[in-house]
C-alpha cells in the first residue's frame, strides 16, 4: 500500500508540473470534463425521470422535464466545448443578475436592527 500510494502521488506531482506548464489546455480539458459530465447526468436524470412516471400524479409534466433533460444531455455530449462556453456565460449573467439584486435588496431592507 506505501509503495501505490507514493505512486499515486508521484503521478500527481507530474500531473499538476503538465497542468501548471500549459494552463489553457489544462483549462480546456476540465471544462471538456466537467461539460461531459452535465450532459451524461442530464441523460440520467431524464431516464429517470422517465422510470417514475407511474408515481408522479402531473405525468404530462415528467415526460416534458425528461424529454427536455434528455435532449439538452444529448445536446452538450455532441458540442461540449461549445456547450462549456454557453455555460460559462450563463453563470456570469446569472452572478451579475443575481449580485444586483442582492445589492438591491440590501438597499431596500426595512427590517429591525438586531445586535448579536
Amino acid at each position: 500500500m506505501r509503495g501505490l500510494a507514493a505512486m499515486l502521488g508521484a503521478l500527481f506531482i507530474v500531473a499538476a508540473i503538465v497542468a501548471f506548464m500549459n494552463l489553457g489546455g489544462t483549462t480546456l480539458v476540465l471544462a471538456f470534463i466537467v461539460t461531459i459530465l452535465i450532459g451524461a447526468s442530464w441523460i440520467v436524470e431524464g431516464i429517470v425521470a422517465l422510470t417514475l412516471l407511474g408515481r408522479t400524479s402531473s405525468k404530462g409534466w415528467t415526460v416534458f422535464y425528461a424529454i427536455v433533460s434528455i435532449i439538452a444531455g444529448i445536446f452538450i455530449l455532441l458540442a461540449p466545448l461549445w456547450a462549456a462556453a454557453l455555460l460559462w456565460l450563463f453563470l456570469g449573467i446569472a452572478l451579475i443578475v443575481l449580485g444586483l439584486v442582492q445589492v438591491i435588496r440590501a438597499f431596500t431592507y426595512r427590517g429591525s436592527a438586531v445586535m448579536v
